[in-house]
């Protein structure tokens, strides 16, 4: 019987996931995609689909915006893709009915009843394509060619959708009006945000009425709370993932009773508003100490181990607590507190908290291509499989259980997650910073996709199975769509810049200054502590243990365009020469002395293998924030200051 591949596909994804000013808000829009993805797919035989493998959303966003199906008559094909997007648009206005009702409809008028149908119009907001191919006498890759072409071919025909968006715009999506009613002064506007905001906290919505939302933006903010979503977990603050690695060390250590005691006293009430599920390794750890005892740290937001927060208008506008004695009461107590718990820490060699966290963006390389070289269904659905575990079972458990991160979603070879840069205590075999987390995902990610192809296996294809990851670490209050879109292009640049199978860090320091590298996951011929995590995570620990002074690398950076010039054997001797001489006194002994030998040629090294991966006649660059490629010493060199900024030795001040 003749076969017919149904090829589907909800977007824009990006735009609507990305547009968020909260990281619950993102969360939200991820879920919210990946909420309806599962309401297209839930009429269809399970037997049908060929990707994704799973159809039904779990704990984190976990099933991607496309799938491929496959159907024995062309008639049924069609109705299973009219049948997928009428549930799809179904589920969402019964999403934005219930938030409607929920959060808006007491404080709207006509106005913004007008303004809320527009923009939550499906067929205004989304976009719904898909391509019907018939099976032919053809091999199975150049059917599913063929269907991916013909998809691609809808997709470049995009309907057009006028905007009518006048007035003022949303701060988040920056095209969208604001939700408002038939008053536009600024006083009304803000009266009638003031009146939504009443009925929920200062962490869901400015309680002065000054922050003013769209509809869609609306929908992302409270649809959590009005119960319409597959999972209810909660999601951190930024300044609560920057902070994680600090809070897992005090989980279980032993305290002065009475500086905890403190701390809790003058955190308590308005101040104790996380909700303690919001990192899962956290709640673990705190589970396995005991969780009544150490569940009220777990209710502290991030932002409450940084002074800045105990000054009035912080404390106004996270927390509405304004009324003048209240806000000394709380200045003066927390403020104490505060400095004694870092005070005890510091003494007990817990790094104090930072305020810097990491947006990683991952995604599998020449997908399309893999896919191309597929010999049948079987292979096809096996891919499927990998992805789908890989996704599901593989990813959460590393970010989340391994880690003391959070998940945005996991889409077969797709991941984007928000972590700390390093943590002071980890258990044998879990990561130690964000880069051996990030080389963690793609390892494993390479290993489950390549061990889903049939015997005998190419190697070359083999070869072609990769990742490239995209980091941006970013300051607590930075922007995030600012730090989103610094991850994505990071993520771009290892692929079109670095020629994939790599990694690119930026950060963006909040004084404005950014630093970018970028690297291979492994190079050809080096020791494997030679290899890039590797060789930076020994340098990291020998700055955050404070054994090498984070001089040295300032010091070869400026030496950078007179050591490129030299051959290998004098890099390595001057480069040792300033790593011995950056030997921290109280520190020298003959181990270390010839460890940091041994690091000297591996930097060397390393440099080498990455020029040698250059094209020839290339010109290369000899300052770090120089646009396009550098020196592979330079590059390296880079590296190492990035390493010095995750050691909490060259970071900004909160």
């Amino acid at each position: 019987m003749t076969q017919y591949m149904l090829m589907f596909s909800l977007g824009p994804v990006q735009p609507f996931i990305a547009q968020a000013r909260k990281a619950r808000d993102l969360w939200v829009g991820s879920l919210l995609i990946a909420n309806l993805m599962q309401a297209a797919m839930k009429d269809i035989p399970k037997e049908a689909f060929i990707f994704p493998a799973e159809q039904k959303v779990e704990a984190v966003p976990d099933i991607p915006n496309k799938y491929v199906a496959l159907f024995t008559g062309q008639e049924a094909a069609l109705q299973a893709a009219k049948q997928s997007r009428e549930n799809i648009k179904k589920h969402w206005e019964e999403i934005c009915r219930v938030v409607w009702k929920k959060i808006i409809a007491n404080h709207g008028d006509g106005q913004a009843i007008s303004i809320w149908t527009r923009q939550t119009s499906f067929d205004t907001l989304f976009e719904v394509y898909w391509a019907i191919t018939e099976e032919g006498k053809q091999e199975y890759k150049d059917w599913l060619d063929e269907t991916e072409q013909l998809f691609a071919a809808r997709k470049r025909l995009r309907d057009f959708k006028p905007q009518n968006e006048s007035g003022e715009k949303s701060a988040t999506s920056g095209d969208r009006e604001i939700l408002h009613g038939s008053s536009i002064d600024s006083k009304s506007i803000n009266a009638f945000w003031q009146k939504i905001a009443s009925s929920h906290s200062a962490k869901d919505l400015d309680q002065e009425g000054k922050e003013h939302l769209d509809a869609i933006d609306t929908i992302k903010r409270f649809a959590m709370q009005a119960k319409l979503l597959s999972s209810e977990q909660p999601f951190p603050s930024t300044s609560s993932i920057a902070t994680a690695s600090f809070i897992e060390s005090l989980l279980g250590r032993n305290f002065d009773p009475q500086i905890l005691n403190q701390w809790s006293n003058a955190t308590i009430d308005k101040l104790a508003d996380q909700d303690p599920r919001s990192i899962p390794l956290l709640l673990q750890k705190a589970q396995s100490l005991g969780l009544s005892k150490w569940e009220w740290l777990l209710q502290r937001d991030g932002d409450l181990y940084f002074p800045s927060i105990f000054t009035p208008r912080p404390l106004e506008k996270s927390y509405n607590i304004k009324e003048p004695s209240e806000v000394a009461t709380v200045i003066g107590e927390g403020q104490k507190a505060l400095r004694n718990l870092l005070a005890t820490t510091s003494a007990l060699g817990i790094t104090r908290p930072s305020p810097y966290y990491a947006i990683v963006q991952m995604d599998g390389d020449r997908m399309g291509v893999l896919l191309s070289g597929v010999k049948g269904e079987d292979e096809h659905r096996s891919i499927s499989a990998a992805l789908s575990c890989f996704a599901r079972r593989t990813v959460p458990p590393i970010v989340e259980k391994q880690y003391p991160g959070r998940l945005i979603y996991a889409g077969g070879d797709d991941v984007l997650a928000f972590a700390p840069l390093a943590r002071d205590t980890a258990e044998s075999g879990q990561p130690k910073h964000v880069l051996e987390l990030v080389d963690r995902l793609q390892s494993r990610y390479s290993e489950m996709v390549r061990g889903s192809l049939p015997l005998p296996q190419n190697k070359e294809r083999l070869q072609g199975i990769t990742a490239s990851t995209g980091i941006a670490i970013a300051h607590h209050y930075t922007s995030l769509s600012y730090a989103l879109r610094s991850a994505r292009e990071a993520e771009d640049a290892a692929k079109k810049q670095y020629g994939r199978n790599a990694l690119v860090v930026t950060v963006l320091r909040r004084s404005g200054e950014q630093t970018q590298v970028g690297c291979h996951w492994c190079y050809p011929n080096l020791a494997e502590d030679a290899q890039p995590i590797p060789l930076f995570s020994s340098f990291l620990t020998l700055f955050k243990e404070d054994i090498l002074s984070p001089k040295c690398v300032h010091i070869l950076l400026e030496e950078a365009s007179i050591l490129v010039g030299l051959d290998s054997s004098a890099q390595k001797s001057e480069i040792k020469r300033v790593l011995l001489r950056q030997l921290s006194e109280g520190k020298k002994n003959t181990e270390r002395e010839e460890r940091l030998k041994q690091l000297a040629g591996y930097v060397v090294d390393l440099a080498k293998a990455m020029d040698d991966q250059v094209s020839d006649g290339a010109s290369l660059e000899v300052e770090l924030h120089a646009d396009s490629r550098r020196y592979g010493l330079v590059e390296t060199l880079g590296w190492l200051l990035v390493m010095v900024f995750l050691a909490r030795k060259d970071q900004d001040q909160e």
